[in-house]
């Protein structure tokens, strides 16, 4: 069962907060690994292609879902 939202949870997630330099670092190393496979599938995957499109947008959504939860985290 989910827990319940409170208002700080909120002000964690709707509120820029400067990023640590811990989190700086997890940013970046998240940033470069999506670049490296992005890089991949564009070197083995035809392009132009739906799929390759849709790959690339996968990836692109799992950076953002992950450096959401780094800036969460606090």
């Amino acid at each position: 069962m989910a827990e319940p939202i409170t208002e700080a949870d909120l002000k964690n997630r709707m509120y820029y907060k400067p990023p640590s330099q811990a989190e700086q670092e997890a940013h970046k190393a998240i940033q470069d690994a999506a670049m490296e496979m992005a890089t991949v599938l564009m070197i083995h995957c035809p392009n132009p292609s739906d799929e390759l499109t849709i790959a690339i947008h996968r990836v692109e959504e799992a950076r953002m879902w992950a450096s959401a939860a780094v800036a969460h985290s606090g």
